[in-house]
């Protein structure tokens, strides 16, 4: 990992990035979610499980097929709903063990999948 500078704040994503892991990023900020996904516009697969201490994260990736969000224990509803929003082809969500969800809405046309248990992506 030698390079990435502030881990927190990371500069990720591409034109051309389709998958986004960054599973146990207990540091990684809302806002650099939000930048990596807003310079992804082929991004497909995000997996932030275990980023603890993400609560917002602006997810707008309009190609997002699979998302887990598995063990990000401060995650708002709010978040879910603008990831859902703004992601029409979501058809794969994983949110267990996301402790901080108090209602979220999980309404979408094209979401198959909402699994109780974790799935690695």
């Amino acid at each position: 990992m030698s390079g990435l500078g502030n881990l927190s704040s990371p500069e990720l994503g591409g034109g051309e990035l389709r998958v986004l892991v960054c599973t146990a990023c207990e540091q990684i900020e809302d806002a650099a979610v939000g930048a990596a996904c807003a310079a992804s516009p082929q991004l497909r697969t995000l997996s932030l499980s275990l980023c603890t201490s993400l609560q917002s994260p602006l997810v707008l990736a309009p190609q997002l097929t699979e998302a887990n969000m598995s063990g990000c224990t401060a995650l708002r509803d709010g978040a879910l709903r603008r990831m859902l929003d703004a992601s029409p082809q979501l058809s794969r969500l994983s949110l267990a063990a996301c402790a901080s969800l108090v209602a979220p809405m999980l309404e979408s046309d094209s979401l198959k999948r909402y699994p109780p248990t974790p799935t690695p992506l």
